[in-house]
């Protein structure tokens, strides 16, 4: 692929990047894992928002991520009164400050992106539903 140059920047600008969706994990089993995980969801939707004359549809595409993401892939933590809330990776272990602040960084940028693609969406009474149960979790 050539890059093409405009005379007003100073820099080539590339055509397509492909965005591969299987960048994120089936499951994690760890804290590093699932910050990973929430990580690589934020680079995608970077991506996904960056290319928007080159993909359509992308508002649907990150919030069937961002949900998939946190619905399938990052485990919910264990309530104090299940049985097996010892096997939950959120209490095996103390949460030192650093990565509070990153996880609390991540989550407000994908809370970011998806307000912003829940915004750009036609009011349909299907996507409608489906955010709503999204925020009931």
């Amino acid at each position: 692929m050539v890059p093409r140059v405009y005379p007003q920047c100073l820099c080539c600008l590339v055509g397509y990047v492909p965005v591969d969706f299987t960048q994120v994990p089936k499951k994690v089993l760890d804290y590093e894992q699932a910050l990973s995980a929430v990580r690589r969801t934020d680079h995608l939707c970077m991506l996904l928002y960056n290319q928007h004359s080159y993909i359509p549809n992308r508002s649907y595409m990150t919030m069937a991520l961002i949900t998939h993401t946190f619905g399938h892939v990052v485990p919910m933590p264990k309530s104090e009164k299940a049985s097996d809330r010892d096997q939950c990776f959120w209490r095996q272990q103390d949460m030192r400050f650093e990565r509070q602040l990153d996880w609390m960084l991540m989550l407000s940028r994908l809370m970011q992106h998806f307000m912003h693609c829940v915004s750009a969406l036609p009011y349909t009474k299907p996507t409608t539903v489906r955010m709503r149960d999204f925020l009931q979790q």
